[in-house]
C-alpha cells in the first residue's frame, strides 16, 4: 500500500506547478509534458502508471508511444505566469498553435502545428517530412514553412506533381495568401503572414511560372508593381498602348484595357491615374 502512495505521489509531482483537474465526472486529463495521464473518477483525478523509459503518452490515443516518434503529438510547452490570471488571453502561442490555460489559471502549454517548434511554436520547422504527416492526418491542411502564397494540402494528392511543386502542396491564386487562422485562402489585406514570405509579384507565384521552354512571359500577363504606389498606371510592358495595370501595395490587382470614348469616337489612354483621351 505504502509504494502504490508513493508512486501516486511522484507521479502528480513530476511537472512542477501543475495540477490536475476535472472537467466533468470522467474526464481524461493529461500532464503538459505527456509524462502522467490521469483518469477522474467522480470528478476527482487518479493517476495512471506511468510509460515505460522512452515513451511518453499520445495526446490524440491516450495511450505510450514511442518518444520522437511519429506518433508523438506531444509538442506542447509547459509555461507558468504567476501573475497572469488567464494565460492565454495574450494569445502567447505563435503561429496557428493552441493556447490550452492550465487548471490552477497561471500556466500554459502550447500545442505547435507541424510546421513550428519552440516554447511558443516561434521556430519554423524547415524539414518537415510531408509525405510521414499526411499518411498519419490525411486531412490536415498546414501553411507552407517559409511562402504565404503556399499550402500543403493532404487530402490533395497529384498523380504527376506539376513543375515548381510537391506532393500535396497547393497554392493561392495570386494575390491572395493563405491565412492560419481560417486555413484558407484569403485576401492579402486579410492575411498575417508573420515568419512567411509574401510574394508580391505575379510572377513569384509558383503556378504563374513558365513550365514549358515555350510559353507567355508571366510579366506580360502579371507586370510587377512592387515600386510603385497605389493607383492606376500604364502597362508596364505594353508601352503606348491602351494596356493599364491597378497597383495595390505592390501588387498588380487588374489589368485592362481602356475603352474607346463613344461620344468622340477616340480611344482612352492611363494618363493622371485614369483612363482618358491623349493629349499631346
Amino acid at each position: 500500500m505504502n509504494i502504490a502512495i508513493v508512486a501516486i505521489v511522484i507521479m502528480i509531482s513530476a511537472v512542477q506547478g501543475f495540477e490536475p483537474r476535472c472537467r466533468n465526472s470522467f474526464d481524461v486529463v493529461m500532464s503538459p509534458d505527456c509524462r502522467t495521464l490521469y483518469r477522474c473518477i467522480w470528478s476527482r483525478p487518479e493517476a495512471m502508471p506511468s510509460c515505460p523509459t522512452g515513451q511518453l503518452f499520445s495526446r490524440t490515443y491516450k495511450v505510450c508511444v514511442p518518444e520522437n516518434s511519429i506518433y508523438d503529438d506531444c509538442k506542447g510547452v509547459y509555461t507558468v505566469h504567476a501573475d497572469k490570471d488567464e494565460p492565454c488571453e495574450d494569445k502567447p502561442c505563435k503561429n496557428g498553435a493552441t493556447c490550452t490555460g492550465l487548471g490552477d489559471d497561471k500556466g500554459y502549454y502550447c500545442t505547435c502545428p507541424p510546421t513550428h517548434t519552440g516554447t511558443t511554436c516561434e521556430t519554423v520547422v524547415t524539414n518537415l517530412d510531408i509525405a510521414n504527416l499526411c499518411a498519419r492526418n490525411p486531412d490536415l491542411t498546414i501553411p507552407h514553412p517559409t511562402e504565404c502564397q503556399l499550402f500543403y494540402n493532404c487530402s490533395h494528392a497529384y498523380n504527376t506533381v506539376p513543375r515548381f511543386f510537391e506532393q500535396h502542396m497547393q497554392e493561392c491564386p495570386y494575390p491572395k495568401l493563405f491565412s492560419v487562422e481560417t486555413k484558407t485562402c484569403e485576401a492579402f489585406d486579410d492575411v498575417q503572414c508573420t515568419y512567411r514570405k509574401e510574394q508580391k509579384s505575379g510572377c513569384d507565384y509558383r503556378q504563374n511560372k513558365c513550365p514549358v521552354a515555350h510559353c507567355i512571359p508571366c510579366y506580360i500577363m502579371f507586370p510587377s508593381c512592387e515600386s510603385l504606389e497605389d493607383g492606376m498606371y500604364p502597362h508596364s510592358t505594353r508601352a503606348g498602348t491602351p494596356w493599364y495595370m491597378v497597383c495595390k501595395k505592390g501588387r498588380t490587382i487588374k489589368t485592362g484595357l481602356c475603352p474607346i470614348d463613344q461620344t468622340n469616337r477616340k480611344q482612352l489612354f492611363v494618363t493622371n491615374g485614369s483612363c482618358s483621351a491623349y493629349s499631346l
